[in-house]
């Protein structure tokens, strides 16, 4: 019965973050400062995927990366 739980919770959880409007409200871009990005090695990495150097990863900036080392 635990286990049925559980993965009751997890559907619930995983549906929840899917369907919320709020959490893909504003996602159009992403501003990298410290607050975004609080890890300084992470932030480095952002700037790096930032072509335009304008201290914000758009959509397709963000689209380019395929993986993070």
């Amino acid at each position: 019965m635990n286990k049925l739980k559980k993965i009751l919770a997890c559907m619930i959880i995983t549906l929840g973050i899917l369907y919320l409007p709020e959490i893909h409200a504003n996602a159009s871009t992403v501003t990298i400062d410290e607050a975004t990005f609080p890890d300084s090695c992470v932030r480095k990495f952002a700037q790096e995927q930032d072509v335009n150097k304008d201290g914000v990863l758009s959509d397709e900036e963000r689209n380019i990366v395929d993986y993070a080392l």
